[in-house]
């Protein structure tokens, strides 16, 4: 997909862990900020950055988590396949085109 900016960093949790991140998001002074359409809250971390915390149940989340990809500097990142399913789900329309872009279709 082209690469594109954007304002935040998202990261993506087992519905079942998501009350302990959140627990510890706030043990770390960040706030939350608001709902997603997609079973994801925003955070507003200490230092003015924004999180976004995507929950699911999926069969293929616990799948993503266990086996990342690493990006240049050592964060853990989910597998291009997974990427794709994530941005499904979204539906929204600039995810959609990526995920059309991953497969050579856009």
């Amino acid at each position: 997909m082209p690469e594109r900016m954007t304002e935040d960093v998202d990261i993506l949790v087992l519905t079942e862990d998501a009350a302990n991140l959140y627990r510890e998001l706030e043990q770390a002074g960040s706030r939350r900020t608001g709902k997603l359409s997609i079973g994801a809250s925003t955070w507003e971390l200490p230092d003015g950055t924004y999180l976004d915390v995507i929950e699911s149940r999926d069969s293929w989340v616990r799948e993503a988590i266990r086996n990342p990809n690493n990006a240049p500097d050592g964060l853990p990142i989910i597998g291009l396949p997974y990427l794709v399913l994530m941005k499904l789900k979204a539906s929204r329309g600039i995810d959609l085109g990526d995920s059309n872009a991953d497969f050579g279709r856009g």
